[in-house]
């Protein structure tokens, strides 16, 4: 299968990224990737839209496959959160894609997809 663009957004907190995202999703029609992570669901969340909801025993499964490109862990009042994005499939359909993550996040997938793949929104 032919390989889209990846668009990625980053930039610094309160930096207006989610808002952006939001705006060139609704105008562009790209494709959107859903992330996985380990916190508990909020109540108002749908699984797959907002994130994938995995546990620990999943996310160990998925690194033992090599399919986790990249994972940060965040430490809460209510223990680890793991946010990560795993090579499940949705990056070979062909469509361009927007992605939305931290300066890390996005080094890790260029260096993953390839430089001229992964092209970086600094907001």
């Amino acid at each position: 299968m032919d390989s889209g663009r990846i668009f990625y957004i980053i930039g610094k907190s309160a930096s207006g990224k989610d808002s952006m995202y939001k705006e060139l999703l609704k105008k562009t029609g790209l494709k959107v990737y859903t992330m996985y992570t380990t916190r508990p669901r909020r109540e108002y969340e749908v699984q797959g839209r907002e994130y994938n909801f995995t546990g620990e025993d999943e996310l160990r499964h998925l690194r033992e496959e090599k399919k986790v490109i990249e994972e940060r862990t965040y430490m809460t009042v209510h223990g680890p959160w793991v946010y990560y994005t795993v090579d499940d499939g949705s990056f070979d359909t062909g469509q361009d894609m927007l992605m939305i993550g931290t300066l890390e996040s996005f080094i890790s997938m260029k260096k993953y997809m390839g430089a001229g793949r992964v092209f970086p929104i600094y907001i």
